[in-house]
């Protein structure tokens, strides 16, 4: 069997590439590497200027080596084996897109720690119990949100806007009645119910001195079966 690529080969390959430094570099692209990358290591951290860095459709299997990272806005790590958010702490406070659809997470462990994320994207991961999904009002900035074809929420897709920020952090109001009823499509197909999920009861409110026209214009709902 061939020996897996680590980061510091698939970054000499990119810098041959692209004749570039990839200290200098704001985009760095090391998807499908082959053989594929299996670990995240401090390697990483030449990365210094790097705002968006791509590891997808690799056999990665834990997060690590980004922690200094902190430029970095956007980290795509779709297509891998990881099982959870940990080794993302440290760049919580500026990372703003998490790509991390076909994976293996299941639980959704303190993720209040994304002090600037807006958009996560999780599709098609194990993620199991409803319950999980309530903790994401711990994220406060969330806006746009991808959990298709997990185990509860199958086939939805929604934005979400922070409204009304109290002590406790942002309440995440989604535009209400598309979502209502991407919602209520998925509850009875799964034989849930709103009480199952604080989340959804909270944000399942007309908000005030919003219209429907001012929802409409500003946010979309994207259901697919």
């Amino acid at each position: 069997m061939a020996k897996a690529t680590t980061i510091k080969d698939a970054l000499k390959r990119w810098e041959e590439k692209y004749e570039m430094n990839p200290a200098d570099a704001t985009d760095v692209n090391l998807c499908f590497q082959w053989p594929f990358i299996e670990k995240m290591d401090n390697s990483l951290a030449v990365l210094v200027n790097c705002r968006k860095l791509s590891l997808s459709t690799n056999m990665i299997e834990k997060i690590a080596g980004v922690s200094t990272l902190k430029n970095l806005k956007i980290l795509s790590l779709g297509r891998n084996y990881i099982k959870a958010f940990s080794g993302l702490e440290g760049i919580g406070d500026t990372l703003e897109e998490l790509w991390i659809s076909y994976n293996f997470i299941e639980k959704i462990k303190s993720v209040s720690f994304f002090k600037k994320l807006r958009v996560l994207y999780m599709s098609n991961n194990v993620v199991k119990d409803w319950s999980e999904f309530n903790r994401l009002q711990e994220i406060p900035h969330l806006e746009d949100l991808l959990f298709v074809a997990t185990a509860y929420l199958t086939s939805l897709r929604f934005r979400l806007i922070a409204l009304q920020p109290d002590a406790a952090g942002a309440v995440l109001c989604p535009p209400f009645r598309s979502l209502r009823e991407a919602v209520n499509k998925q509850l009875g197909r799964h034989s849930l119910c709103p009480q199952s999920c604080p989340l959804l009861q909270q944000n399942l409110l007309q908000p005030p001195n919003l219209s429907h026209r001012h929802w409409q214009r500003t946010f979309r709902r994207e259901s697919t079966v």
